[in-house]
């Protein structure tokens, strides 16, 4: 089985704006994201969904979210997502 690994680093994400926002504090840190996928489910399927995930819900690729803001996008509750995360 061949597969396909996404690797990505954010230096901001939803818990350093939350710090930022709530109580001030900047962190120096990176979120590293690792995702492994069966290469051809990731060709055929995975990739098509993902596409139309981000173009219903007009999320920008060059901005990095956290998961719970998808889950939030997906449960309905798109008014509390901040989609302007670097």
């Amino acid at each position: 089985m061949e597969l396909y690994a996404y690797i990505d680093e954010s230096q901001r994400n939803h818990l350093t704006e939350l710090m930022i926002r709530k109580l001030g504090i900047q962190l120096q840190e990176y979120s590293i994201t690792t995702v492994l996928f069966e290469k051809g489910y990731y060709q055929k399927e995975f990739e098509e969904k993902w596409n139309a995930f981000r173009a219903k819900y007009n999320v920008n690729a060059k901005k990095a979210m956290h998961f719970v803001d998808y889950k939030m996008l997906c449960s309905g509750e798109s008014d509390k997502v901040k989609m302007d995360i670097c």
